[in-house]
């Protein structure tokens, strides 16, 4: 770090930070527009993407172009007749959506379909088409169904 005077403090604009490396980001070039924070576009060095990160995201520390987290959905592997509480998967259907996330069509044991987001299903989120929450709130009563019964969360 340079030394300035006491009565400036440390302009982090100033400095260039092409070449440098943050954990598998390699920046290639500053973006500085007047008024804007300056951007960098860096390199990542496992995948290869080009990405415009803020300066501020590399100084508190962004390591990658998080290549390593948008894969871990497209890592599970679904066969069919794979079971998830009472859901059992019949096919993936991620084809009709534009959002990016998976989602495949179940069939639960009451017999009914329902189309679910894949993360939601293999973290335990979503159990069933809807039945179980209405088999529980039927078992507790009526008198006490606005308590202890949640609104429905959909399955998408």
């Amino acid at each position: 770090m340079r030394l300035l005077p006491a009565d400036r403090t440390f302009d982090y604009k100033r400095v260039s930070y092409v070449g440098k490396t943050f954990g598998h980001l390699v920046v290639l070039e500053d973006i500085r527009r007047p008024g804007e924070p300056v951007l960098e576009r860096c390199k990542c060095t496992k995948c290869g993407q080009v990405v415009t990160l803020s300066r501020a995201s590399l100084r508190g520390g962004q390591k990658s172009c998080s290549c390593g987290r948008t894969g871990a959905a497209r890592k599970i592997v679904l066969e069919k007749g794979q079971r998830f509480g009472r859901l059992i998967v019949e096919a993936e259907v991620s084809a009709f959506f534009s959002d990016g996330r998976r989602r495949v069509l179940c069939l639960c044991d009451c017999g009914q379909h329902v189309v679910v987001e894949l993360s939601r299903l293999t973290s335990g989120y979503v159990k069933s088409c809807g039945c179980l929450r209405r088999e529980i709130c039927s078992q507790l009563g009526k008198q006490k169904r606005r308590e202890a019964c949640p609104a429905p969360v959909s399955a998408t």
